[in-house]
Parts: structure tokens; C-alpha cells; sequence
């Protein structure tokens, strides 16, 4: 497997390992839903709990990570196969859970609910962290 630097290296593993973990919670989180109606774990509710388009909103993101995840697996492999376009292929994929990180903040922070639960927000932030500076890494050296 060629990658550029020791530090893509060492980001890819690292959004790899996050990556895994988020697929892991969301499908826990989806079990959640179907036995209650409720979301615990990647989207703690504000006080009042989540309006329905707020809820539908987060199910809609939580669907889309799922897919943008196998990208990123595919990403992987295109990287393990030396494939000329495994960087744009990152790059796309990278660039999509951007967004749903700003529609998630976009859904999260004006619930309040980050007032109620920090602590989880807080973990859910530091662990995109690698996912961002992967991200940041493509951008910079495109090659």
C-alpha cells in the first residue's frame, strides 16, 4: 500500500478506526429507534427532545454516514490497489462527511441539546477530529 506520508498514514488509520466505531453506533443507534423511538447514543436529545423534522433530519444524515462509510472503505481499497484515483475518490468522500458534520451542527447546536449532554458532544467533535485533518491532508497535497 503506497500513502503519501507517515502522516496520511497514520490519519487514514485513525479515520478507519473512527469510521468503524460510527458504523458500529449507528447501527446500535438505528436499534434504538425501531424498539423506542428514541436516539441515545450519537444524537442525545435538548430537554424538549427532538421535533420530527429534527429527528428525520439526523435519521436522514445517520443514513447517509452509512453509505459515505462504505466510500471510505472503498477509498481504502482503491488505496490498497494503488489506484490513480483513490485520492479523488477520498476527497469526495472525505468532502461529503463534512457536510453532514455542518448539517449535523446545524440541527444540534440551535436544539440546545450540546447544554444538556457536553460531555457526548464533546467526545462526538474529538473524534471527527481525524476525519477533518484526513480531509484537510487531501485537500493540501492532492496527489
Amino acid at each position: 500500500m503506497v500513502i503519501d506520508s507517515a502522516r496520511r498514514n497514520f490519519l487514514l488509520y485513525c479515520t478507519g478506526i473512527v469510521q468503524s466505531i460510527h458504523l458500529i453506533a449507528l447501527v446500535v443507534e438505528l436499534q434504538n429507534i425501531i424498539h423506542d423511538g428514541k436516539s441515545r447514543l450519537l444524537a442525545p436529545a435538548p430537554e424538549m427532545g427532538w421535533s420530527s423534522m429534527q429527528f428525520a433530519a439526523l435519521f436522514i444524515m445517520g443514513t447517509l454516514d452509512m453509505l459515505l462509510i462504505l466510500g471510505f472503505v472503498a477509498y481504502v481499497w482503491m488505496i490498497y490497489l494503488e489506484n490513480s484515483q483513490a485520492n479523488r475518490i477520498g476527497l469526495a468522500v472525505l468532502s461529503g462527511f463534512q457536510i453532514t458534520a455542518l448539517a449535523y451542527a446545524l440541527v444540534i447546536i440551535p436544539s440546545r441539546a450540546i447544554t444538556v449532554h457536553p460531555v457526548n458532544y464533546a467526545i462526538i467533535a474529538l473524534a471527527f477530529l481525524p476525519v477533518f485533518l484526513l480531509w484537510i491532508d487531501l485537500l493540501r497535497n492532492k496527489n
